[in-house]
């Protein structure tokens, strides 16, 4: 299940010409099992980490969450709210906006596979 990249009224922190919102995906998860979610993502902070956001879409800029940016919408039901991490695709948006003349990144939904470990914290 890919969900929702939405862009949002959040500006990531600028490096040199590298500049650009902050792109974030959506999960909706039951409203029971949020407080698991974020303690179990937040010991990966390499791989995305805890949720920066959770509820209100609109806080982070969002109008509509059935008009997602880059991939497919994949709404809340009634008894689950919205969980919003930051998206790789941030770094794409930075690198399109210094205008470089050659780059090579990811596509969404085609992440970079190595054979580095990630570190549980």
């Amino acid at each position: 299940l890919q969900g929702g990249l939405y862009r949002t009224h959040l500006a990531a922190n600028a490096v040199g010409p590298f500049h650009g919102p902050l792109i974030v995906s959506m999960r909706p998860f039951h409203k029971d099992d949020v407080d698991r979610v974020i303690a179990t993502t937040a010991r990966t902070p390499l791989s995305h980490g805890a949720p920066l956001h959770i509820g209100d879409p609109a806080k982070l800029g969002i109008e509509a969450l059935d008009q997602a940016t880059w991939g497919d919408v994949v709404l809340p039901n009634e008894d689950e709210t919205a969980v919003f991490w930051p998206c790789g695709l941030t770094a794409l948006q930075a690198l399109k906006n210094a205008e470089m003349p050659l780059f090579i990144s990811h596509a969404p939904g085609a992440m970079l596979v190595t054979d580095l470990k990630e570190v549980f914290a």
